[in-house]
């Protein structure tokens, strides 16, 4: 399988891949937990020696995994501080947008665009 072309494409590609890697995680945690109850043996150790409390129970198939979906952020509109006679308008924030910046490159001030409060 390619790339996936859709963003719901990706996710579902995503929770397919949790799939395997749960299932791989299983498998291997199978593995480890035989060599360490073989070490456990050997040694003559108990669970209080490792400080566990209740040994974990490996679950033999794969939990479902849902994908995670992303929070989205609200888009914050502030109100405009500057604006010009063509519309234009700037809340003050990031950058200065190039229309004003052409204007006080032309010797404006930037006061002359304020908007005025009240």
């Amino acid at each position: 399988m390619g790339a996936p072309k859709t963003y719901s494409a990706m996710l579902r590609h995503i929770a397919e891949l949790q799939k395997q890697a749960e299932a791989m995680r299983v498998k291997e945690a199978a593995g480890v937990i035989k060599r360490v109850q073989e070490a456990m043996q050997v040694y003559g150790l108990t669970p209080e020696d490792l400080k566990v409390k209740k040994p974990r129970v490996v679950k033999e198939t794969p939990a479902k995994v849902e994908p995670e979906v992303p929070k989205v952020r609200k888009k914050v509109t502030r109100p405009a501080k500057f604006a010009d006679d063509k519309g234009n308008a700037w809340a003050g924030g990031g950058s200065m947008p190039v229309w004003l910046r052409e204007q006080v490159e032309q010797g404006k001030s930037i006061e002359e665009f304020r908007i005025k409060q009240g």
